[in-house]
């Protein structure tokens, strides 16, 4: 039986530091398009913690819950849903709302958990898998031989990154804080790069370059990745988690052809959202069977712990 209440996080901003409050709110009303998941598990992203701080707002109309994907059991139905069933295991995409006990969803935007996947570990699989598809296959058009670099290569974007990559034929650098983390993305089929302890943009130069670039730390490293961005190269980024003031050298873009492209996926429309999880269900999740891909977890953490969760989040503690 569905409950009329459920518990949920939403941000607080009362105070001089906004936080995450476990609260109590109403569950979700159905669209005609859309099912009620019963939420079994939750994928966090630093996105999250971006809304907690207020840089990445809710969507309008939405209430300031976090959780871009969540996996779970579908407890209900629109009056226009045909293709799922009272109980189907599933995980989703969403705007946001995840951290909480329920969320309604665009029929469209649920997935089936994965033959032989833990319905916990598929709440890892949406929002990472979608911004890589979206961003290397749909932007950059990534072809088997390319050389891609993929910065963080040890987070959820990356270790699907290199995962997804590499399964296309493509040949895929990243860099990492640590040897741990270096080793970690070596294992998935990587070479990988301590950029603490070595120059990513000497290292690569000398190895010839690369055709793409995955960016998510912006600051003074997109200079870095357009001089060793091969003729014709793209770039895309995802994240300026160093600063988005940026000074570049304006003559590699000329000279060289370069693509640079912004690119997020929260902000994209329904049908955008619904193409792409179609085309990731044909093409990606026949790998999920084969053992190709699987989500990397750092650690699972009770409901009542988000905050502690998203803490090692905050501090880069995960792999």
């Amino acid at each position: 039986m569905i409950q009329e209440s459920m518990n949920a996080y939403e941000v607080d901003r009362s105070g001089a530091h906004p936080t995450l409050a476990l609260t109590t709110m109403a569950v979700p009303k159905l669209a005609a398009d859309e099912v009620l998941i019963e939420v079994a598990a939750i994928g966090l992203n630093r996105a999250d913690l971006f809304q907690v701080q207020g840089t990445y707002p809710a969507p309008a109309g939405m209430p300031d819950i976090p959780g871009l994907e969540i996996s779970g059991h579908v407890v209900a139905m629109g009056k226009n849903v045909s293709r799922w069933h009272i109980g189907d295991a599933v995980c989703a995409l969403l705007a946001g709302g995840g951290y909480a006990q329920y969320v309604a969803v665009k029929a469209d935007h649920c997935l089936p958990v994965p033959a032989g996947m833990s319905i916990t570990d598929a709440a890892a699989l949406p929002e990472c898998i979608a911004t890589v598809w979206m961003t290397m296959v749909w932007e950059a058009g990534v072809k088997a031989g390319e050389r891609v670099l993929v910065h963080g290569g040890a987070s959820g974007i990356g270790t699907t990154a290199i995962q997804i990559l590499t399964r296309l034929g493509a040949d895929v650098i990243v860099t990492a804080s640590t040897d741990e983390r270096c080793a970690a993305c070596e294992q998935l089929g990587a070479t990988a790069i301590n950029y603490r302890t070595q120059d990513f943009a000497e290292m690569i130069k000398s190895m010839g370059g690369v055709d793409v670039v995955l960016d998510m730390i912006g600051g003074d490293t997109i200079a870095k990745n357009m001089r060793i961005l091969r003729l014709g190269g793209r770039m895309i980024s995802i994240a300026f988690l160093d600063g988005a003031g940026i000074t570049i050298p304006a003559g590699s873009l000329l000279m060289k052809r370069l693509t640079w492209r912004g690119s997020t996926l929260r902000s994209r429309s329904d049908s955008e959202k619904s193409e792409l999880l179609a085309d990731i269900e044909q093409k990606v999740w026949p790998w999920m069977a084969s053992g190709a891909f699987k989500p990397v977890i750092d650690s699972v953490y009770p409901f009542e712990q988000a905050v502690d969760a998203l803490e090692k989040m905050e501090k880069r503690l995960h792999l």
